[in-house]
Parts: C-alpha cells; structure tokens; sequence
C-alpha cells in the first residue's frame, strides 16, 4: 500500500509554504520594467498616487499593489513622469517594478508601460490566490471548491 492508499487527500485549505527570492520574483515578473528594487519599506508616496489596486494574504501583512503614479524629477523640475508600479511586500522585504516614462510620450508608450505594468501585476497576484480580470482590474477571490462544477481532486 502506497501513501496514497492509506491517506485521505489533502485539503484545499492545506497551507503551502515554497523558498522564493527576490531575484526570482524580480526575473519572473519585471523583466520589461524600467527600473527593479527591493527595500525595506515602501518607496511610493502617497500624495502622488494616481490609481492602485492592492491584493493581500490579509494574515500576514503581505499584499501586492499596482500604482499609477506621477511625479516631477528632481533632475527637470518643468518634466513631469508617469510611473506604474507593482509593489510586493513579502515579510520585511519590499520588491518593486517601475514602468516610468515622461508625461509628454507617446499614447503607444503609455499604453505599453500599463500592459507591462497590469500583466505583472496579474501574475504577481497569484502569489496571494487571487486571478485579475483585465476588464477594469477586477480582482477575483478564492472561489469555493463545494461549488466550482469543473473542480476535481485527481
């Protein structure tokens, strides 16, 4: 007899726990971003918050977060940036993608660095069990097992 044989089937609820890195996440999810980061605390400021989205585990004080922000450079005070921003806080760390462009760009441009920015984002929510539907960012929540007419355990 196999483990298989003896045991019941773990539970849906059953908690999972895998090594990730920063790099990891950094190679996987912003490898288009213009700039990549980690820290330890946040390097968005509010007062310049456009938009945002935050997903969380809502245990343990991790989320993800897409921003849409602007901001003027210290560098050119007159040039004014556009910044999308996905934001993981995993533990302590922060880990950090900027898709940023001046304001003056092209709409191709714009449009590009909110594609990059929402599909990382996407991506970066199922670290939290949570889908993104791309009409209007809709965050979908862990759907119940008893009720999904498609869900199987094999």
């Amino acid at each position: 007899m196999t483990l298989a044989d003896t045991k019941t089937q773990p539970s849906w609820e059953t908690p999972l726990s895998l090594k990730v890195t920063p790099e990891g996440l950094i190679t996987a999810l912003f490898t288009t971003a213009t700039e990549v980061h980690t820290s330890w605390e946040s390097c968005i400021a509010s007062e310049h918050i456009l938009h945002e989205v935050t997903v969380s585990d809502d245990t343990e004080g991790n989320y993800c977060r897409l921003i849409e922000q602007e901001y003027k450079s210290s560098e050119d005070e007159d040039a004014p940036w556009r910044d999308w921003t996905v934001e993981i806080k995993l533990g302590e760390v922060f880990i950090t993608g900027h898709w940023q462009i001046p304001v003056s760009s092209s709409p191709f441009e714009w449009e590009w660095c909110e594609k990059k920015s929402t599909t990382a984002f996407g991506k970066a929510c199922l670290l939290f069990g949570k889908r993104v539907h791309r009409g209007g960012l809709v965050i979908e929540e862990a759907f119940d097992p008893d009720s999904a007419s498609k869900a199987t355990h094999h």
